[in-house]
Formats: C-alpha cells, sequence, structure tokens
C-alpha cells in the first residue's frame, strides 16, 4: 500500500511540474506577492460573480486580487459587470478573454484558489459546471457553493460555502490563504480524487459497464 501511495505521488507531480506558475504571472504581468482568486468561465448571474466581487472587496489585503478567465468582451452582461467591478475593486481586478482548451491550464497554474459558485435556483441544480474538473486535475485549492453535485464532487478535496453569502465566501478565501500548506494539500486530494473518479479512463468504463446491458 506504501510503495503504491509513493508512485502515485511521483506521478502526479510530474504531471504538475509542466506548468511554471511564476513564469506564467510574468508573462501576464501579475507580481508574485498578489494572491489571485480566479473565477474561470463566462460570467453570468447564476454563477454568483457578484458575490465573489463583494467577497473580495470584504478582504482588506490589497494583494488579494480577483482574476475573471474567459471573458467574453462584447457581451452586455460583463460589460456592466467590469464597470461596476472597476469601481469596487479597482486594481484588484484582472480579466481575460475566452481562451483555447489548451491554455486553461496555463491561467489555472497562476492562481491560488479558484472559486466555483452557483446560486441556487431551477437554472443550476441540475447542473455541475464543468471547470471544477480542470481545477481539481491542476491540483488547486478549491472554493464551491453548496449546489448541485458540488459538496459530493470536492468532499474531502476542498472547501464549500452557502450561496449568497460573500461574508462567508470571504472568510474561507481568507483562511486558505492563511493556510497554504493545508490549501496545497487539499489541492493534491483533489487532484487524486479527480483521477480515481473522474478521469476519462474511469468514465470509459463506468459507461462501457452501463451500455454492455442493452448489447443484443
Amino acid at each position: 500500500m506504501e510503495g503504491g501511495g509513493k508512485k502515485k505521488k511521483k506521478r502526479l507531480g510530474k504531471s504538475s511540474a509542466r506548468f511554471d506558475k511564476c513564469g506564467f504571472r510574468k508573462k501576464h504581468g501579475i507580481p508574485k506577492i498578489k494572491k489571485i482568486i480566479m473565477f474561470f468561465g463566462t460570467p453570468r448571474s447564476h454563477k454568483g460573480i457578484e458575490d465573489l466581487i463583494d467577497a473580495i472587496n470584504l478582504i482588506k489585503n490589497r494583494d488579494v486580487i480577483l482574476t475573471v478567465v474567459g471573458i467574453n468582451d462584447r457581451d452586455q452582461y460583463f460589460k456592466k459587470l467590469a464597470e461596476t467591478t472597476q469601481k469596487v475593486l479597482n486594481k484588484r481586478f484582472k480579466w481575460f478573454g475566452l481562451q483555447p482548451f489548451e491554455r486553461v491550464p496555463e491561467f489555472l497554474a497562476m492562481s491560488d484558489v479558484v472559486v466555483i459558485l452557483q446560486k441556487k435556483t431551477l437554472q443550476t441544480v441540475g447542473q455541475v459546471p464543468a471547470k471544477v474538473f480542470d481545477a481539481m486535475a491542476m491540483a488547486k485549492p478549491i472554493i464551491a457553493t453548496a449546489v448541485s453535485d458540488l459538496p459530493e464532487i470536492v468532499d474531502g478535496c476542498g472547501w464549500i460555502v452557502d450561496p449568497e453569502n460573500p461574508e462567508q465566501l470571504a472568510e474561507t478565501i481568507q483562511y486558505t490563504l492563511n493556510n497554504p500548506e493545508e490549501a496545497k494539500a487539499i489541492g493534491w486530494k483533489a487532484r487524486q480524487k479527480c483521477i480515481d473518479k473522474y478521469s476519462w479512463d474511469v468514465m470509459e468504463n463506468v459507461l462501457l459497464r452501463i451500455f454492455s446491458k442493452y448489447e443484443r
């Protein structure tokens, strides 16, 4: 058992080493001292982005910044949101446009915490944001809301907060930043769980078992 665990850790570490956090930050003009709280995906009202903005504003550390990746700058909702966010967070807000799939790891590598938010609505209770699996695969500390299957997915490998609760979200973000070793360990647990339960190989075997029941 112990030997198997060591092999897994070696394999995980080798995979993660491909992405240079400091190098990517330098490329995008983000100083090392900054703590990046990342929202990855197209901002929509049901995704709780306003709650995240309020949470960052509650955190008084000026080095904690909100980075949103995946913006369609022609989107009217975002244009309005960006104007408000710039007023509230000023230089603590940085955004990037729509990104090709192969660049997702580059942006996730820069982050200190990835936040996956959903408000509790008819639109979200049956929906799981796919970006949670990207963040898990990259061994990132994840904070998610107690909506849909997110609590089960990040159980034991992330933090869960109530939807539409910026105060609790701010406290949880601050906790992860104040406890970097715990956050790092949680991130590796997330990656391992992603490999064990949500990887392509695992899903393929599950689907094959299901469809084999209906073979004629």
